[in-house]
């Protein structure tokens, strides 16, 4: 993994981390409030009788945890690129596009503009087909993303919320083609397999609607959708950072689905 892909991690973990903590600071504007007097004589003219509730909410003020990203790949692409060699497959299709999962951690404050941090990457291995004329058994591709998340609350309903979003920020792509290797320790050196690892930084902007619901204080969902682009401004490179012009996912519009499990209040 490059220096360029840990920063990128460690990005979004440090924006996560502060969102959750400022989501969780946020708990504590849940407080006990009074109701009206309730209309109960009292024993002396001096007392008064009040009753105190707590109030409680569908929507968050904040919080962290785990997501779950499924990205909607248009494969088409990426395997013209590669001569048509490849088997291209996700975790299943929908419509005429491929759901390959990702996952990261998330963290966000603010009862009705929410701000925070997010971080999410996965790899996905693809195997060639026979007969394809290469000598390259495996492709791989990985993508890392991490940014800002931005929400405003549009509709607040006893079931829960519904808010309109941004997920925008840094990533990049890695694609590697593998030999398998095959032999000895010593044949391994005299017949080396090939290898290629190219990686390609990007801009990403993803608008979204969700809708959540908090099943307890402490504990909540959200669930994402929708469509954004991925802009690359910069070439593939080598490891050694040699440019290599060209190639697939300069451009990529990415519709997306997301599940996010929240821990906060």
């Amino acid at each position: 993994m490059s220096r360029s892909r840990h920063a990128l991690i460690a990005l979004g973990l440090a924006l996560g981390a502060v969102g959750l903590g400022l989501g969780l600071g946020l708990m504590g504007e849940r407080a006990w409030a009074a109701e009206p007097p309730l209309a109960l004589r009292p024993q002396t003219p001096s007392e008064e009788v009040f009753v105190f509730r707590l109030e409680t909410s569908r929507t968050f003020t904040g919080g962290g945890g785990p997501l779950l990203m499924g990205l909607l790949f248009d494969l088409d692409g990426l395997n013209a690129a590669l001569h048509g060699i490849l088997d291209l497959e996700g975790a299943f299709t929908l419509g005429e596009r491929s759901v390959l999962w990702a996952s990261g951690i998330f963290g966000f404050g603010g009862s009705t503009f929410r701000f925070g941090g997010f971080s999410a990457g996965r790899g996905w291995s693809f195997s060639v087909r026979e007969g394809a004329g290469t000598p390259f058994t495996q492709a791989r591709l990985g993508v890392v993303l991490a940014g800002l998340l931005a929400e405003r609350l549009a509709a607040e309903e006893a079931w829960g919320g519904l808010s309109l979003g941004l997920l925008a920020g840094r990533g990049r792509w890695t694609l590697r083609l593998v030999q398998s290797v095959r032999g000895d320790f010593d044949a391994l050196l005299d017949d080396p397999p090939r290898y290629v690892q190219l990686e390609r930084g990007f801009w990403f902007a993803l608008p979204y609607v969700s809708v959540e619901s908090a099943f307890f204080e402490f504990l909540g969902i959200k669930a994402l959708g929708g469509v954004g682009l991925t802009l690359s401004l910069e070439d593939w490179e080598l490891p050694d950072g040699l440019p290599v012009p060209g190639g697939p996912l300069g451009t990529v519009v990415l519709p997306f689905v997301q599940l996010m499990l929240v821990f906060g209040g």
